[in-house]
């Protein structure tokens, strides 16, 4: 494999695009690594593996289009009522959960797939697959270049830091719950009781 790719690095470059769109995380470790010991350039890397990820992300948000399109538009189905209301959150939220899920490993794919499904414009949801794949390209493939880390501590390390996402995004969920279901209400009734005993006010 090594004099393969001193002779012939294009080989690497193309097999790095195709499994791009697949789970980019290990191949691209692969790719970094065998740039720090001279085999493939890092510059190259970073962009050959962002415009994998640009045209393999756009092919998942097709599919949840084809998806949402053909299976989910149903009035009785049960997708089509659980994908109305997972609507109602990435119509808020599609651009944020697009660039956080590049980190969130195993989450990339489905959260363009659910992105297509529930209908969001492609063009600004384009605008953030370019971002969100160059900056991920870049900090995964410094992580293995620069700071000459194994595979499976990196893998550990996007794990961990996947599950402090996960953790941090649903604490603010829950509180932005709880201040709309409890708190709001218990001014609202305050208020009210308030105004029921001084209705001059």
């Amino acid at each position: 494999m090594y004099e393969l790719l001193s002779f012939y690095p294009g080989v690497g470059y193309f097999l790095l695009f195709i499994l791009m769109p697949i789970g980019g995380t290990i191949p691209l470790l692969i790719a970094a690594f065998l740039a720090q010991r001279g085999l493939l350039h890092w510059k190259t890397i970073i962009l050959v593996a962002t415009l994998g990820e640009i045209v393999g992300d756009s092919l998942w948000y097709l599919l949840g289009a084809f998806i949402g399109k053909y299976f989910l538009n149903g009035q009785n189905n049960f997708l089509a009522r659980k994908m109305r209301l997972a609507k109602k959150f990435f119509d808020k939220y599609h651009l944020w959960a697009i660039f956080l899920s590049k980190f969130i490993y195993g989450f990339a794919q489905p959260t363009l797939i659910f992105t297509g499904a529930t209908s969001q414009k492609f063009k600004r949801v384009f605008v953030t697959i370019v971002f969100a794949s160059f900056v991920y390209s870049v900090t995964i493939t410094s992580l293995g270049y620069f700071f000459s880390l194994s595979i499976s501590s990196v893998h550990h390390f996007l794990l961990e830091l996947a599950l402090l996402i996960v953790i941090v995004i649903l604490i603010i969920l829950v509180s932005k719950f709880i201040v709309r279901r409890y708190l709001t209400n218990y001014f609202n009734n305050k208020n009210n009781k308030v105004l029921e005993k001084h209705p001059d006010r």
